[in-house]
């Protein structure tokens, strides 16, 4: 048997308050699954460098992305690189204009002992040298066995 409590709102026989089914799906809709993909910067997916101490992460901004890392041990974070220099460095050696904050890939690879990152724009792979500004389109060629190497072109 229900009745209504001092607020008017429904309770069942042991006065446990009970809600209408759209306050309920109201409330869902703000649930970590169901808001996560709209809030920035809100979700960190690392990428472990170096044994553990340091990891990279692709974090989403309004104009697009960024990435970045962290190091635990020393608790700073920073930018992985000069993504401003890196989008100039690319778009002269692709040919094809790209801007800082809309980078073509979401994933990137630390080569060369950390002095370079290595990512890919479509089927394409380029190799970024950190320190050298300079973007090096690498070649996905298959050898006898069937196994694919990277070769810069």
């Amino acid at each position: 048997m229900e009745r209504d409590d001092a607020a008017g709102r429904p309770s069942d026989a042991r006065g446990t308050r009970s809600l209408p089914a759209a306050a309920y799906a109201r409330a869902e809709q703000f649930l970590p699954w169901h808001i996560g993909g709209s809030l920035l910067g809100m979700t960190v997916d690392p990428h472990w460098l170096d044994g553990g101490e340091r990891f990279w992460y692709h974090a989403r901004t309004r104009r697009g992305g960024t990435f970045v890392v962290v190091d635990s041990h020393r608790g700073t974070r920073e930018p992985a690189f000069d993504h401003a220099r890196l989008a100039a460095s690319l778009s002269r050696a692709a040919g094809t204009p790209y801007e800082a904050g809309s980078l073509p890939f979401d994933r990137i690879e630390f080569v060369r002992g950390g002095a370079a990152i290595q990512f890919d724009v479509g089927a394409v792979r380029w190799v970024y040298d950190l320190d050298g500004g300079t973007c090096e389109r690498l070649d996905r060629r298959a050898d006898r066995t069937g196994t694919t190497s990277l070769m810069v072109t």
